[in-house]
């Protein structure tokens, strides 16, 4: 379920005693919350992800769109069906096919049978036999959401209508991490700084609990664990 900026920055003012928004203003509170997203979608890059028919360029080096962040999954290729598999490492297959990048060693086709991504650059891979210009694969992609814009009163907290892109599961970590930026803009008064340390672990707590239950809830696990592990 979608929710809003002033959602996150409502909560933040209540717990600051600042609802007037006079020491922490709506624009400042909004540059907080996006921080906050781009800290989310930095530590756990599949937060914000999407599943994407990708046109692949001519060749083996792919590389994805400006607006997304890492390439998640190899799904299958769009044309044939047929599944994609990833591999581990690049040396695989220089072991198996050497000068596979290479056409007149490996020749290009309109289905991809291999993936190998290079975590150092997450945002490049190969693909191989290397694409046709019609070649297109399904693919799950962290995205990196909008900007949330300013409200059309800018003082007015209740106008900040913007979606924040994250799931609603989140709301909680943005408003610890709003509060972290907030105290901490007051780390000389007494107590500030502790507080925003406070809220910092909150945040960094929340998303660990997050990327657990997901890891404890996936298909992956499930099969490892068998269904009839009671677990």
């Amino acid at each position: 379920m979608a929710f809003q900026a002033k959602d996150v920055m409502g909560s933040a003012s209540t717990i600051l005693q600042d609802a007037g928004t006079i020491r922490w203003t709506p624009p400042e509170l909004l540059n907080y919350l996006n921080e906050g997203v781009r800290e989310i979608v930095a530590v756990k890059p599949n937060a914000a992800s999407q599943t994407v028919n990708m046109t692949l360029a001519a060749g083996p080096r792919q590389t994805l769109e400006a607006t997304h962040t890492v390439l998640s999954r190899a799904v299958r290729n769009v044309v044939s069906g047929k599944p994609i598999r990833v591999l581990d490492r690049r040396e695989i297959l220089d072991n198996m096919i050497p000068g596979w990048m290479n056409t007149a060693n490996l020749t290009y086709a309109l289905d991809v049978v291999y993936i190998v991504q290079d975590m150092t650059d997450p945002r490049t891979f190969y693909v191989a036999p290397g694409a046709l210009v019609t070649s297109s694969i399904e693919i799950v992609v962290g995205v990196m959401p909008a900007v949330i814009a300013q409200g059309t009163s800018v003082l007015d907290t209740s106008t900040y209508t913007g979606a924040v892109g994250l799931p609603d599961l989140y709301r909680n970590c943005l408003v610890d991490y709003v509060l972290y930026r907030s105290f901490a803009k007051d780390a000389g008064i007494p107590g500030a700084a502790q507080r925003a340390v406070s809220h910092k672990g909150l945040f960094d707590a929340a998303l660990a609990s997050i990327a657990n239950g997901e890891n404890a809830m996936s298909l992956a696990s499930y099969a490892q664990r068998g269904p009839g592990s009671g677990q």
